[in-house]
């Protein structure tokens, strides 16, 4: 049984899943658009690769740089993903993060808690949709976060995810990302997405997005070819099987290549998203409900 552990000042209980399921079996969340305004991104419909997409002709090379900055920021989905300012002991730091409910975003367990850190962030300011100096939709600092508990007291990197609360709902006008727990068929050599902000693109400034293929699944890690770097930790990996449909979650970017656990495997990765880690996201979810 996966358990979520919360950081020291934030004061409530801990958090359990309630049953043990098996990595194969499906679990799937609804998106949510948001109530915005001009809310589809026709940008996002050209870049955002389809999960059965045709491969491209020539190889993609994860050692080459691919992503493409997202200008469109404030239309969904890409204002559903977050730069997060971070303050911990050591210093700040940078990530990304994502909204999975009108209250609740998801990132790496690692821009949350982590020994480089100097433990447990202070503070961590969440600014939907930005762009350079342009914060579409504010920014929302937070000091209350939780991590599953292999990565808070192991720090594990298959179970690298953590959440930070939010005391605004701002899910209910920017919308959420759903989330699925696939079986191996359904993802192994599919297209996926993942979009977040970079330090090596002005310090973590700008949107930027790539696509490619899934080249390996384990029962609790993704791996893909996408072009990511430092500053991305935390974003969305994403699959979409049609050009109206939900964008779908199934990991947590958290790894570039050195993060690979397998031999010659050249790949970047993501914790997969397997059902009980989803049971322990909707608990998130549930718990910054306000009462």
């Amino acid at each position: 049984m996966l358990i979520a552990i919360n950081n020291p000042t934030f004061g409530t209980k801990n958090i359990a899943s309630d049953t043990e399921t098996q990595e194969n079996m499906r679990l799937e969340t609804e998106a949510f658009e948001g109530k915005g305004v001009n809310t589809k991104s026709r940008v996002a419909q050209k870049r955002i690769v389809l999960a059965n997409a045709p491969l491209p002709t020539t190889e993609s090379w994860i050692g080459g740089d691919d992503r493409e900055r997202i200008y469109d920021t404030d239309l969904s989905p890409w204002r559903m993903i977050c730069s997060l300012a971070i303050t911990a002991p050591n210093g700040h730091f940078m990530g990304t993060g994502w909204l999975a409910g009108p209250r609740t975003i998801i990132t790496a367990g690692h821009c949350i808690f982590h020994s480089l850190m100097g433990g447990w962030a202070s503070k961590i300011v969440v600014a939907p949709g930005r762009d350079d100096t342009d914060y579409p939709f504010s920014k929302f600092p937070s000091t209350r976060f939780s991590v599953l508990e292999k990565w808070g007291k192991d720090q594990l990197p298959d179970f690298d995810i953590g959440c930070i609360h939010l005391d605004q709902d701002i899910g209910e006008t920017l919308g959420w990302f759903g989330m699925a727990s696939l079986p191996n068929s359904e993802l192994n050599q599919k297209r996926i997405n993942v979009a977040g902000y970079p330090s090596d693109k002005d310090s973590g400034r700008f949107l930027l997005h790539h696509q490619d293929l899934i080249v390996d699944v384990q029962d609790r890690r993704i791996y893909y070819t996408v072009d990511t770097f430092g500053g991305q930790s935390g974003a969305p990996a994403w699959i979409q099987n049609s050009i109206d449909g939900a964008p779908m979650v199934v990991g947590v970017h958290a790894y570039g290549v050195g993060g690979t656990t397998t031999p010659n495997l050249n790949a970047n990765s993501a914790p997969r998203l397997i059902p009980e880690v989803i049971d322990i996201i909707k608990l998130w979810i549930n718990e910054a409900k306000p009462t």
